[in-house]
């Protein structure tokens, strides 16, 4: 498997599990049952959130992933074991993350529709640094985030209107976090093991 496939894969995944967790895509249903939204405003409003809040990520990766080839281009090496190192910190921070939010279960996850757009995701950051070799490749990786994020949060959307909502709001929000850090520490891993891909 080519590093690129495997970016491609990871971005996809993390796009698709990040999307899918019901505090995401709860504050939209209740939000839109609120205001009474037709079917076509609910999937328009989850598929722009699903996609500015993975540009919003893919910014912060891209800004990140500037700076550390600007202070360590001379020294790839150490940019891709400090790429592997954040691959394996942001999976300990989802970990952590899913078990904080499981801690909590008890409240409510409808707090705010903005609240999904506003923090970008973390997981991209180490994700683009460890392909920075790729080039313009990492193009392609980004856009698979983007697209990944948006059309699952529509698909949510769409399945939570069509009644399915209640089933869907069961699943448990830490367990796509634990998701995505074990994909994170998989693909550290992987990498670490067959840097020469």
């Amino acid at each position: 498997m080519s590093l690129f496939l495997l970016l491609l894969v990871v971005a996809v995944g993390i796009g698709t599990f990040h999307m899918i967790a019901p505090d995401h895509w709860l504050p939209i249903m209740a939000l839109s049952s609120a205001r009474k939204y037709s079917m076509a405003k609910r999937l328009s409003i989850g598929a722009s959130i699903g996609a500015s809040h993975a540009i919003l990520s893919s910014l912060v990766a891209v800004f990140i992933l500037f700076l550390g080839l600007t202070f360590l281009s001379s020294y790839v090496y150490y940019l891709f074991m400090t790429a592997i190192v954040l691959l394996v910190v942001v999976g300990v921070y989802f970990i952590v993350n899913g078990y904080l939010e499981s801690a909590r279960q008890n409240e409510k996850v409808e707090n705010s529709v903005l609240a999904v757009s506003v923090f970008p995701d973390l997981a991209m950051i180490p994700v683009l640094l460890v392909g920075f070799s790729l080039g313009f490749f990492l193009v392609w990786v980004l856009v698979a985030f983007i697209a990944a994020s948006s059309l699952s949060l529509s698909a949510i959307v769409f399945l939570g209107s069509a009644g399915t909502g209640s089933r869907l709001a069961r699943m448990k929000p830490e367990n796509m976090d634990y998701l995505i850090g074990i994909a994170l520490f998989l693909t550290a891993a992987f990498v670490y093991l067959f840097p020469a891909l």
